[in-house]
């Protein structure tokens, strides 16, 4: 089974689990339909993950770390180098960075080997809340694509359903997850490029808190590793 058929089963599961689950189908049968007009992000540092020449994942930048999503990752091992391309502001440049930490399907990186750095503060995400999704994606088969401008957007979405790895199954396909690691189900599909790409929850106040990565999806539901 490739990466690509565990995560579509994944997405099934999780599904289908939720269909059982009363409180949760409500919150999913009230939930606006996402708008399909996207807004260009507003974040001003991005990266996203390379192989070799190409981009084939995103990443959010944060201060002096990096997060995306381990599966992004599959040869790398605490310590190694990975390059990225890293835009700030008008300037997008190859860098290289450091893997510090992985667990659950995240990965936390930085840019000095030395660097201690650590998964942003824990924010309580319950079904029902509101969130935008930073959405990196690739657009072209093109490298040179990706050295004028890295494209990222933005959509609103809902979170449906938050779970455990044990409760979906998710460790008997992936035995290196924890099974405490907590996931969160949103209503928005993904595509290519996705993974990696930053979730927050919006305060009152208007201020975003990073709550994980987008991990796995499918064309009506994608699936967030959580912090």
């Amino acid at each position: 089974m490739t990466k690509r058929h565990i995560f579509a089963f994944l997405i099934g599961v999780v599904v289908a689990w939720m269909a059982r689950n009363e409180v949760v189908r409500n919150i999913a049968q009230s939930a606006m339909k996402p708008s399909l007009l996207f807004r260009s992000a507003s974040v001003h540092h991005r990266a996203m993950i390379l192989e070799d020449d190409f981009p084939v994942c995103s990443a959010v930048v944060a201060g002096d770390a990096l997060y995306t999503a381990r599966h992004c990752l599959p040869k790398a091992k605490e310590g190694d180098e990975v390059e990225v391309l890293l835009e700030r502001g008008t300037q997008i440049s190859r860098v290289k960075v450091y893997l510090q930490k992985v667990y659950s399907d995240i990965a936390i990186l930085s840019f000095s080997k030395t660097a201690e750095v650590n998964a942003p503060t824990d924010t309580q995400v319950k079904a029902g809340a509101r969130v935008v999704v930073v959405l990196g994606c690739l657009l072209s088969t093109d490298p040179a694509v990706y050295r004028a401008s890295l494209p990222y957007f933005e959509r609103e979405a809902k979170v449906l359903a938050v779970f455990t790895a044990k409760e979906i199954g998710m460790t008997d396909l992936a035995p290196h997850i924890s099974p405490t690691a907590k996931f969160a189900l949103i209503d928005i599909g993904t595509f290519s490029g996705n993974s990696g790409s930053g979730v927050y929850i919006v305060d009152e106040q208007g201020k975003r808190h990073l709550i994980g990565v987008v991990s796995a999806g499918v064309s009506d539901y994608t699936v967030v590793a959580l912090f």
